[in-house]
């Protein structure tokens, strides 16, 4: 839920960068029955540079999930396992002037516990698949960056056995962040999407 495009810095070649994130998801529109979908999840997660150009991304944490029906009941399913992976392809990188473009595909699931509501069981599983394109510019410790994204949340509901897949309204989003380098190896990020979701990230990474 939620899911961070992981910022304009990638780890060195043959090194790795571990990151804490907090990520708030205030609100997603879901399709039938319609409703808001919200999360929160804390993760650890760790980059490794495979090449100069191409990194590998892992994360491990716990997440909440709260589906707020459209004229009906809001289900808070409680904190548990959350995790997701993907990778990022650094495309266009100018020292000289401090631009880069970066393009990541990432995938995150969220497994909330299940809660009963008048003696009935209610499950869920979240999963997002993202595609994003990021364009950055460094200004001394500083690099703002912008992205495009694509994405897919699917909400997996089970009432009493029942299964059903809920989509979102809206696939297509913005994202706007910005990287600050506390020192060569640490870096402080933060991150809001907009559109297809309304969400903020907080991450602190540092490189080893």
């Amino acid at each position: 839920m939620a899911c961070p495009i992981e910022g304009p810095n990638m780890p060195n070649n043959k090194l790795w960068k571990t990151d804490v994130q907090i990520n708030s998801m205030f609100g997603a529109d879901m399709k039938k029955p319609g409703g808001k979908l919200e999360s929160t999840q804390y993760f650890l997660t760790s980059s490794y540079g495979i090449t100069k150009y191409l990194c590998f991304d892992g994360k491990l944490g716990v997440g909440d999930v709260t589906f707020d029906i459209k004229d009906s009941q809001k289900i808070h399913y409680p904190t548990n396992f959350a995790g997701g992976y993907g990778g990022r392809l650094l495309l266009y990188d100018n020292k000289e002037n401090g631009v880069n473009c970066i393009f990541g595909m990432h995938h995150i699931s969220v497994h909330p516990n299940s809660v009963k509501i008048d003696g009935v069981k209610h499950e869920a599983i979240v999963d997002e698949w993202q595609g994003s394109l990021l364009v950055s510019k460094k200004i001394e410790r500083f690099r703002p960056y912008v992205a495009a994204k694509f994405s897919k949340i699917y909400l997996i509901r089970k009432v009493d056995g029942a299964r059903k897949r809920i989509q979102p309204e809206d696939d297509l989003g913005l994202v706007l962040g910005l990287a600050f380098n506390i020192k060569d190896n640490a870096r402080l990020n933060l991150e809001g999407r907009l559109f297809d979701e309304d969400s903020l990230t907080v991450g602190f990474n540092y490189a080893f």
